[in-house]
């Protein structure tokens, strides 16, 4: 580090890893690669304009060694937004508003940068993400360490529990003078603190590591070595067990006749000391079994339903009685006639919900691929499966067209909704000043609450959204209506699919009837 900053104060000495080599960006996709995106994505623009913003105000860094690697930040953040400015900024997710909430996963440091703060929190937080960004680009900064960096620093915003927010609070601001020295200072007494809790030791090692201390570091187990190996002297003599004759001639018979059970190894000798060999010494090497154990489980889970589109029957519990359609109906389209827009908007999402089987954080973020189309018909596109001939269009004899996907038409009510609010891509559009998406499942779910009548109606969440999966069973194509119509691409097809070719047509006339049960 130098001995000085431009405003005289003197650097204090770091952690060894503080002042590790750091690579510096030559092209602004090296710059979106390190967030874990292309410049394709919906976050390219918006993380560009944060990493920006952050390195123009990073002014106590600009003196600093490493001030090369921020003006190549700057001058690349710069080129990509001169070309790609910003016009879409992606909707607030989650109980921190994080637009990148529910895809962390390999994306931490970009979850990390578009996390949303208070005009109080911003000096701090902002000085924890120019870490972030200067400790992914060490070179000694291992993924792991850097993915749990990321998601420490994010969640150190949180409220609820409150304790990495009680250590955030003692944080200094990023504009104070010698902010790497006061940060560090916080940090270690901090650490130094008696009874600290496992998040509170997560929190204070994850920044540490960002300044090149290693701070409530985590302590091995003691082993017990076991010096003598559980050992069994080889047999002297083969394993062997007498082999009833089972010649049908008894002259042919020939008695004392043993099978070997365990061959004599070689260079066994009968005369000398037994030697020693070791037991369970074999290795299994489980990448060998050749088969994806997450997908494994993802389906034995998905079973489950599959399982009950077979089981249900007209009395079964999870299909809603006439009584409960009815109600619900009469509420649902209530909303969509109200002049709230968040009443309006809710109450169509729920209407979706329930008619196509998809959850409300499934609509809000992401339709896997399912599309609404100008005439307001909502576009089902089948689970990829290796089986050919799933759909098959038309009942005339001859060659027929194997198709990928289905057009359901959905109520009148709901043609107005989908004009206003869903794209022919299918991406979803919120009411303006309503993007946080709790507080659109909060009202989801007070609109439910009220649907209920004090407990006359059984109409909780999980029921509304199965509703049509459980309608569905009912149908004469069964499981099989239920997994094309409903099924995800993690889900296990039912056996039955194997074996036979379902016609769009009865796909049709299969949701029709089920819909027509749901919304009368």
């Amino acid at each position: 580090m130098p001995k000085s900053t431009s405003a005289g104060n003197n650097v204090p000495e770091m952690g060894a890893n503080y002042n590790s080599d750091l690579r510096i960006i030559e092209t602004p996709d090296e710059l979106l690669r390190l967030a874990g995106i292309s410049s394709r994505s919906e976050f390219a623009g918006v993380y560009m304009d944060e990493v920006l913003r952050l390195s123009l105000g990073g002014s106590p860094y600009l003196e600093y060694p490493d001030s090369a690697h921020w003006v190549a930040i700057q001058k690349h953040a710069q080129r990509y937004l001169l070309e790609f400015p910003v016009t879409v900024r992606p909707a607030p997710q989650g109980s921190q508003a994080n637009p990148v909430s529910g895809q962390f996963k390999e994306r931490e440091l970009l979850g990390c940068i578009l996390q949303p703060s208070s005009a109080a929190d911003r000096d701090k937080f902002d000085g924890l993400k120019v870490l972030i960004i200067r400790y992914a680009l060490s070179t000694q900064a291992p993924n792991s360490s850097l993915f749990e960096s990321c998601a420490e620093v994010r969640k150190g915003l949180k409220l609820n529990p409150p304790h990495r927010r009680e250590v955030f609070e003692r944080l200094p601001s990023f504009m104070e003078q010698d902010y790497i020295g006061r940060l560090s200072e916080v940090l270690r007494n901090e650490a130094s603190r008696p009874s600290l809790n496992e998040t509170k030791k997560r929190y204070i090692r994850a920044l540490g590591r960002l300044v090149g201390l290693s701070l409530c570091e985590v302590r091995p187990r003691k082993t017990t070595v076991i010096k003598n190996r559980i050992t069994s002297p080889s047999p002297t003599r083969p394993l062997v067990r007498p082999v009833r004759s089972t010649m049908a001639d008894p002259e042919l018979a020939v008695e004392g006749l043993y099978e070997v059970l365990e061959p004599l190894h070689e260079g066994f000798d009968a005369s000398g000391e037994p030697e020693v060999s070791t037991v369970f010494e074999q290795v299994v090497d489980q990448t060998e079994f050749g088969f994806d154990v997450e997908l494994q489980q993802k389906r034995r889970k998905s079973a489950y339903w599959l399982e009950q589109s077979t089981l249900v029957s007209a009395v079964n519990r999870g299909v809603l009685v006439p009584p409960e359609c009815r109600r619900l109906t009469e509420v649902l389209k209530s909303c969509l006639a109200s002049q709230d827009q968040l009443l309006e908007f809710c109450g169509g999402l729920l209407s979706l919900s329930y008619l196509t089987s998809s959850s409300l954080a499934q609509l809000l973020r992401d339709w896997a691929g399912n599309e609404v189309t100008v005439a307001g018909e909502f576009v089902r596109v089948f689970p990829e499966t290796d089986i050919a001939g799933i759909v098959v269009h038309g009942l005339a004899a001859g060659p027929k067209e194997v198709c990928r996907s289905i057009h359901l038409s959905l109520p009148s009510e709901l043609e107005r909704w989908l004009s206003r609010h869903v794209s022919p891509e299918g991406q979803l559009s919120m009411p303006a000043g309503f993007e946080s998406e709790s507080l659109i499942l909060e009202k989801c779910r007070s609109i439910l609450s009220s649907a209920r009548d004090s407990g006359r109606f059984n109409l909780t969440e999980s029921r509304v959204r199965h509703s049509l999966r459980k309608q569905l069973s009912l149908s004469p194509l069964g499981a099989l209506a239920v997994y094309l119509l409903t099924g995800g691409v993690e889900e296990r097809p039912p056996v039955l699919i194997h074996y036979v070719s379902v016609d769009s047509m009865q796909l049709l006339e299969c949701y029709r009837e089920a819909r027509e049960e749901l919304w009368p």
